[in-house]
């Protein structure tokens, strides 16, 4: 396993966004419109994302 950042330029990026949308609207019936710029995210070997969570910046 492996903890990646996911920036918006991130190889991962389109399969981080669709696992948490997916979450959402599975467990809230919820649809998200914006993420954060930067996803963490827990991979396996095969960059299978087994959990993931948002980092907003404070500015």
């Amino acid at each position: 396993m492996q903890l990646l950042t996911i920036t918006r330029n991130h190889p991962l990026r389109r399969q981080a966004s669709f696992f948490i949308r997916q979450a959402y609207l599975d467990h809230f019936g919820a649809s998200i419109r914006r993420l954060p710029g930067k996803l963490v995210a827990l991979v396996d070997h095969d960059n299978n994302i087994h959990c993931i969570a948002g980092l907003r910046e404070s500015s």
